[in-house]
C-alpha cells in the first residue's frame, strides 16, 4: 500500500502540474544541476511514475527469489522493502524534476537534495544486503558468491557496511564544501561500492579454496 501510494502520488503530481510545465521540458541535468537535455512533456511527466508503477508490478516476484523454499522465504521481506524503497526514490526524484521544470529560466535541479536521496537508497541497500539469501536476481551475483553460501554471506555482510557508510557520506557531502569536494566524494563513493565488494568476494572465494 505504501509503494502504491507513492507511485500514484507521482502520477497525481504530473496531472496537477501538467499545464504549468513547459513543452518541451528539461529532462536531463549535468552534475552541477544545469539543464543539458530537453524532451517532450509527456515523457518527462510520465517516465518516472510509469517506472514506479512497473516496479510495483514486480512485487509478486519477491516470493520467488531463491533456489530453495528457505531462501525464498528469507528473501521475500527484503525484496519487498527494496522495491518499495526504489518506488519512493523514483517518486521523490520525479518531484525534484517537476520542481526544476517549474523554475525558469535556469530550471536547475537541486543537487544538494538529490545526493541525500541517493545516499538514502544506498543506506537502504546496505541494510538489506545482509538479509539476502543466495539468489540470481538481487544482491552481488558473481560466480564466487553464487557458488558458495559462505562467500555470499561474507560478501553481503561486508557490502552492507560499505553501502551504509558510503550512503551516509554521500548524503552529507553537499555540506562538506564546494563543487570539487562534492564531485570527488561522489566519484570515490561510486567507485568504492562497485569495486570493493567484487574484490572482497574474490578474496573470500580464494580463502575458501585455500582452506579446502
Amino acid at each position: 500500500m505504501i509503494g502504491l501510494g507513492l507511485a500514484l502520488a507521482g502520477l497525481a503530481l504530473s496531472v496537477y502540474y501538467w499545464d504549468r510545465v513547459p513543452d518541451p521540458m528539461p529532462t536531463h541535468w549535468n552534475w552541477r544541476g544545469e539543464v543539458d537535455g530537453w524532451g517532450p512533456r509527456t515523457l518527462g511527466l510520465l517516465l518516472m511514475p510509469g517506472l514506479a508503477v512497473l516496479f510495483m508490478g514486480l512485487l509478486p516476484l519477491a516470493d520467488r527469489l531463491g533456489e530453495t523454499p528457505e531462501d525464498r522465504a528469507a528473501n521475500a521481506a527484503p525484496a519487498r522493502a527494496y522495491i518499495v524503497g526504489l518506488v519512493g526514490f523514483l517518486a521523490l526524484m520525479h518531484a525534484l524534476t517537476v520542481r526544476a521544470a517549474l523554475h525558469p529560466p535556469d530550471y536547475r535541479l537541486p543537487v544538494e537534495l538529490l545526493l541525500p536521496l541517493l545516499g538514502a537508497l544506498l543506506v537502504l541497500t546496505g541494510w538489506l544486503f545482509p538479509q539476502l539469501a543466495p539468489n540470481r536476481w538481487m544482491g552481488i551475483r558473481l560466480r564466487s558468491t553464487l557458488g558458495s553460501e559462505r562467500v555470499w554471506r561474507a560478501t553481503h555482510r561486508y557490502a552492507g557496511v560499505l553501502y551504509t557508510v558510503c550512503g551516509l557520506v554521500l548524503a552529507i557531502c553537499p555540506a562538506l564544501g564546494g563543487e570539487r569536494v562534492v564531485l570527488i566524494t561522489a566519484g570515490v563513493v561510486f567507485v568504492a561500492i562497485i569495486v570493493l565488494p567484487l574484490h572482497y568476494a574474490w578474496l573470500s572465494a580464494r580463502d575458501e579454496q585455500v582452506g579446502r
